[in-house]
């Protein structure tokens, strides 16, 4: 049977087995441009510019929103249902952390320099990540209280709920603090890069940016990471500037094999957050699937 829809973050149909992770991307609900910046700006007069930033913070916004809404969701309980802790926190462990973690070493030790050998920056671009990277790090101190919080029977479902409120509490001002400060980026960085560099030099600084994460598992995830959203995004003329800045053969391979296991990584813990029941994994690449067949 297909999945109940919660809040339009749900695929829109179930895909089978043998669905291609385009049609899996295409089954989620259009989300619209998170960014305040650029909510009224026609997505077909975007330039590289602008999707010099669009491409890591879109994806950012909209977890962390998505995340936001699951912890507050009337769903959320990581008493009844621990699956919910467990995913999650694997998830932010293993994925969204070194994301988040990888964006700013690469723009502070890449980027920003890369733009302030021909202009000035603002001090405060690179000043917030201290602050941004503090309140990020109190996240993975709730897996613990969560199990301290289990140790006595007694107690143990109104204390995980007092948890459970700390922790969304947290995610909140943690999601306001980046949101500002993208927000802040997005109005100063793209009228720099506009004036001062060339779509060629750009995309050779950002595949250094993207060749410091490599093709094993966490680059191959940050890959699938900016490739999803897009489309969601965007529509079909975001998703083909993204991946057209994107070479052929890791393109391919993200959408053949790696987009699974992103689905299965990211997607399915982000989803179970607000699920009353735990949803079935996503299905593995189709040719797995037929061969299992």
């Amino acid at each position: 049977p297909g999945r109940e829809p919660r809040r339009g973050l749900e695929p829109m149909a179930c895909c089978g087995g043998g669905a291609s992770s385009r049609d899996i991307i295409a089954s989620y609900e259009p989300r619209g441009i998170s960014s305040v910046v650029y909510k009224d700006k026609p997505i077909a007069e975007l330039d590289f510019a602008d999707l010099s930033l669009l491409i890591p913070h879109e994806p950012l916004r909209h977890d962390m929103l998505e995340v936001e809404r699951g912890l507050k969701s009337d769903n959320f309980d990581p008493y009844l249902r621990p699956w919910q802790r467990e995913k999650f926190f694997r998830w932010f462990n293993t994925l969204f952390r070194v994301f988040v973690e990888h964006h700013h070493d690469a723009e502070e030790s890449i980027y920003f320099p890369w733009l302030a050998t021909r202009a000035d920056l603002p001090t405060k671009l690179s000043a917030d990540h201290k602050g941004l990277m503090d309140k990020m790090n109190e996240i993975p101190a709730f897996e613990q209280r969560f199990l301290d919080a289990l140790e006595n029977p007694a107690t143990a479902e109104s204390q995980t709920a007092d948890v459970a409120n700390d922790l969304t509490h947290c995610w909140t001002e943690f999601r306001q603090m980046m949101f500002d400060h993208l927000r802040e980026e997005e109005e100063v960085i793209p009228s720099i890069v506009r004036a001062n560099f060339t779509p060629k030099e750009h995309t050779a600084t950002v595949g250094r940016i993207v060749a410091v994460l490599g093709t094993g598992y966490v680059g191959q995830m940050n890959l699938c990471w900016v490739m999803f959203y897009p489309a969601l995004w965007g529509g079909a003329a975001a998703e083909a500037a993204v991946y057209a800045e994107i070479p052929y053969v890791p393109r391919s391979l993200a959408l053949s094999s790696w987009m699974f296991t992103y689905l299965r990584d990211a997607r399915h813990a982000m989803e179970c957050l607000s699920a009353e029941e735990e949803p079935p994994l996503p299905p593995p690449p189709p040719a797995l699937s037929c061969s299992v067949l």
